[in-house]
C-alpha cells in the first residue's frame, strides 16, 4: 500500500503561497483542493511531476481518507486500487484543485472568506 505522495513543483509553490498568506497548514489546503477538483465533471490530467514536497498519506488525508477515497471512486465509477488511488487519482485531483484554489486567491484577505466566496459562486459545495 502506497503511503507517500509527492506533489509537483507548481503545486508546492501554490501551497507555499497559501501558507505564507493565510498561515494554513498545507495538508488542510490539500483537502479543500481535492474536494474542489471533484466538483468538476471532467477527469483531471494526470501529473507526472513529483519534484515538490512529499506528504504522508495520514497527514494528507487524515481521518477523511476513506471519505476522500470513496468520493474519488464515485467520480470514476470504476474499481481503483490503493496504489492507483494515491499515485494517479488523488494526486491528479490534488494538482487540479490547487490550481483552482490559486485562481483569484491573491485578491482576498482571509482563506475563510475565499472559501465562502467559492460557495456563494457555486464553485464549492
Amino acid at each position: 500500500m502506497k503511503t507517500k505522495i509527492n506533489v509537483s513543483s507548481g503545486a508546492d509553490e501554490i501551497l507555499s503561497k497559501i501558507r505564507s498568506k493565510f498561515s494554513i497548514r498545507p495538508n488542510i489546503v490539500c483537502r479543500y483542493a481535492v474536494i474542489l477538483s471533484l466538483q468538476v465533471d471532467e477527469d483531471p490530467i494526470v501529473c507526472n511531476d513529483n519534484s515538490g514536497r512529499e506528504f504522508n498519506r495520514v497527514t494528507l488525508t487524515g481521518d477523511d481518507d476513506i471519505l476522500i477515497r470513496e468520493l474519488i471512486k464515485m467520480h470514476y465509477t470504476e474499481f481503483i486500487s490503493d496504489d492507483e488511488y494515491m499515485n494517479v487519482f488523488l494526486k491528479a485531483h490534488l494538482e487540479r484543485g490547487l490550481k483552482l484554489l490559486s485562481k483569484n486567491i491573491s485578491q482576498t484577505k482571509s482563506f475563510d472568506n475565499y472559501l465562502m466566496q467559492l460557495i456563494m459562486n457555486g464553485e464549492l459545495i
